[in-house]
């Protein structure tokens, strides 16, 4: 069951080969809200990406047009802890 205004985050970063990159995709309602995807600094660690697509996917969370004024829960959704550990401060 949908939990009406949950935003989910689902987010990922790599480093491949030198290149590395963060993915972020915002779900309401089993909606895409939106998708984005960021290309770093090649000396970026992956850990780093992850973080960035975090803060990114919430800032666009802050820029989306959501008609209700209700209280809404975000919920991050990652597959590591150590990349929310330092978003705790």
């Amino acid at each position: 069951m949908v939990q009406p205004n949950v935003i989910n985050i689902t987010n990922d970063g790599s480093k491949i080969g030198g290149i590395v990159g963060a993915a972020a995709v915002i779900i309401r309602d089993d909606t895409v809200l939106h998708q984005s995807k960021y290309r770093l600094h090649n000396r970026s660690l992956n850990s780093q990406a992850e973080q960035v697509a975090i803060l990114r996917a919430l800032e666009q969370i802050q820029n989306l047009l959501l008609a209700e004024n209700a209280e809404k829960i975000i919920v991050v959704n990652r597959d590591t802890k150590v990349t929310l550990d330092p978003l705790h401060n």
